[in-house]
């Protein structure tokens, strides 16, 4: 089966780099609770890129607490991450702005059309 959340974290830092704005920094660990147990992603923001690991140095300066199958909505584009705030399936300590700056690493929906190139084919 499977794993589209790891495949999200394990390809993370060879998109991420330089793709956020230069005042986006600091740290976000995902929790991702899974069948055996509670699996954490470290983000780490930095100016030479994101460093993505299963152990963190520091504390953390937001953390994304979520179950399997909501992560892997999120990293399929399939929800967003505000929608699933908003839905009380994912909660979000610390540094809010520095998860939305993160956003972006999310894929679009499968459906979502640039409304540009929608508003030309009319």
């Amino acid at each position: 089966m499977a794993d589209p959340t790891g495949e999200f974290f394990e390809t993370l830092e060879e998109r991420g780099h330089g793709a956020l704005p230069g005042e986006a920094r600091g740290t976000v660990r995902f929790d991702v609770t899974r069948d055996t147990g509670t699996e954490h992603w470290y983000v780490d923001i930095h100016s030479d890129g994101i460093s993505v690991s299963h152990t963190g140095k520091d504390p953390a300066d937001s953390v994304v607490q979520t179950d399997r199958h909501t992560c892997d909505l999120l990293v399929t584009g399939a929800t967003t991450i505000v929608a699933a705030i908003l839905r009380n399936r994912v909660r979000v300590q610390g540094n809010l702005l520095l998860i939305l700056a993160f956003r972006q690493f999310f894929p679009d929906a499968p459906s979502a059309r640039d409304p540009r190139v929608a508003g030309r084919a009319r």
